[in-house]
């Protein structure tokens, strides 16, 4: 390879691979520090079961998003993501996602907190309907100015006790300590979002084929095992250094995008502004470990009914049945689950010092206890832990994100924790209080969006 190109892609997850391919027409070189390419959603398989591990991919079916649009010229077939979302409440109980009036009742509210209850949970869904139109810019502004527990207001003690629980363990927010911003953006279904749970969709054959459909139609294919340590604007070049099977390397480039987690972006480019490291440090980080269980169930089984399941006193977070038979693909005639239990922010925490066998035994082990029938049935299991997991937004966050997608020099920057951007404008992303069309759930839309937004900022410096 030669020690020269036009772009530079630092990272192949999403955003990186969006970026790429919609430069393909240039001379671009992809750098992956792991193994494979996907980021935080690959291929693996369970004892020669093929699934994924990571994000799942699901995402708004809005025809004329970004998303739909790039996975429609890829050729890649989507489903809707089958079975129906559960809560697995503290008393051993597994509530269906329903109207507000079943849930109070399902959930066991008292009839002096029944009223709160309804109300909070009308005003979140109107406030993420809100949210995912475009020009909410007012509307942002005001919930990143507030604390959760200030934007819920004086709510009875059972109410405000359950917001608490699922903003905790399922977003890791603090309602004390966070904004109302992070709250609603990570709110789950039980909380006010169950108008958006029931319009997924999923990607046939598992989130990881799109980042392998874009790669396959780069001009080479990316580079794996390529660790980049510095990145540096000299003169109208950018010079990226990185080691690869033993060496250490430069390439030179006329545009650079760094789709990595921003704590990793803040530690290789170099000569950050302060003001460009107080815009990243507006976004938090959390940490993902997750347990995946093949299991080996030969018929109908209590579990296949759910899409998803949140729990409130486990070890992990949610559990998300990725029903692989109906959308990563059959191996032969036997009937398989897979189950991907994921903990995250203050569930994973915990468990950093645990040894990969013990958190397997813990989260199998909670399954269990919700699905006895799953006892002897577990064949396989796999373990990945993401110290740089999910992003989310602190106070400030609107201040700084103009500085934040900015590029500095010919150094672009792409990832999920700098995905704002309005389809019909995708160089005009959260730039000078253009929030452009935010939408509250997560799955494809803040990598995609980000990868368009960088490539349009390259294609705009005539390159």
């Amino acid at each position: 390879m030669s020690d020269s190109c036009e772009v530079v892609v630092v990272g192949a997850g999403l955003s990186g691979l969006t970026a790429a391919y919609l430069l393909r027409d240039r001379d671009v070189v992809v750098l992956e520090a792991d193994s494979q390419i996907g980021g935080r959603s690959q291929r693996t398989e369970l004892g020669g079961w093929p699934t994924t591990t990571g994000g799942e991919g699901w995402y708004d079916p809005n025809p004329e998003s970004p998303e739909s649009r790039l996975l429609s010229e890829l050729g890649i077939k989507t489903v809707p993501v089958p079975g129906t979302p559960l809560l697995h409440t503290s008393d051993g109980c597994s509530v269906e996602l329903s109207t507000a009036e079943q849930l109070a009742d399902d959930l066991g509210f008292s009839p002096e907190a029944r009223p709160d209850f309804l109300r909070t949970f009308a005003r979140v869904a109107e406030t993420l309907d809100a949210l995912s139109c475009p020009q909410t810019d007012e509307l942002i502004g005001k919930l990143v100015s507030v604390t959760g527990i200030e934007w819920i207001g004086p709510v009875h003690d059972e109410v405000l006790a359950y917001y608490r629980r699922i903003a905790a363990v399922e977003m890791g927010v603090s309602l004390e300590s966070d904004s109302a911003f992070s709250l609603l953006t990570g709110m789950p279904a039980f909380g006010g979002a169950s108008e958006v749970w029931g319009d997924f969709l999923a990607v046939e054959g598992g989130a990881p084929v799109i980042g392998l459909a874009m790669a396959e139609q780069l001009p080479r294919p990316p580079v794996t095992g390529a660790l980049v340590t510095a990145v540096e604007q000299k003169g109208q070049r950018v010079t990226v250094t990185y080691r690869h099977n033993g060496q250490d390397k430069t390439l030179d480039a006329d545009h650079v995008v760094v789709a990595t987690p921003h704590p990793i972006t803040a530690q290789i480019v170099r000569r950050l502004s302060p003001t460009k490291a107080a815009a990243m440090d507006s976004v938090r980080v959390l940490p993902i470990v997750e347990v995946v269980l093949l299991l080996a169930d030969g018929g109908p089984v209590p579990w296949d009914g759910f899409s998803a399941i949140w729990t409130i006193d486990k070890s992990f977070s949610v559990g998300l049945n990725s029903k692989t038979h109906q959308i990563v693909g059959a191996v032969g005639e036997q009937k398989h689950s897979v189950i991907k239990m994921i903990a995250v922010g203050p569930s994973a925490a915990p468990l950093a010092d645990r040894t990969d066998d013990c958190i397997a035994e813990i989260f199998t082990n909670d399954f269990i206890s919700i699905y006895p029938e799953a006892r002897d049935k577990v064949r396989e299991h796999s373990i990945r832990r993401w110290t740089h997991g999910i992003p989310a937004v602190a106070f400030g966050f609107d201040q700084h994100v103009g500085e934040m997608v900015n590029p500095v020099g010919n150094i672009h920057f792409a990832g999920d924790w700098c995905g704002f951007v309005d389809a019909a404008n995708p160089a005009g992303a959260g730039v000078n209080g253009d929030w452009g069309g935010y939408g509250i759930c997560g799955g494809l839309h803040p990598g995609v969006r980000a990868g368009l937004r960088v490539a349009a900022e390259i294609r705009g410096n005539n390159l």
